[in-house]
């Protein structure tokens, strides 16, 4: 089940790969387990998804909303 609160938004349009999925990667490794993160990019990162499911995470996409998507990842429980 998702957590009710968001723990922060990394605003990522713009950056070249690998930049978006490193600082998603780093900001997870401080995510509280009551929390989410919203990624904003410009792109479906499709082989972030990958990882995050290997990884224990759940996320919820959003978009494309004027070309971009906005993407809240959390541990699954």
């Amino acid at each position: 089940m998702k957590p009710l609160a968001c723990e922060t938004t990394l605003a990522l349009c713009g950056l070249e790969p690998p930049e978006p999925m490193e600082r998603v990667l780093a900001a997870l490794r401080t995510l509280a387990a009551d929390r989410f993160l919203t990624m904003e990019i410009d792109r479906e990162p499709l082989p972030l998804f990958a990882l995050l499911a290997r990884g224990g995470y759940d996320y919820e996409i959003r978009g494309p909303l004027g070309g971009r998507y906005e993407i809240d990842i959390w541990r699954r429980s």
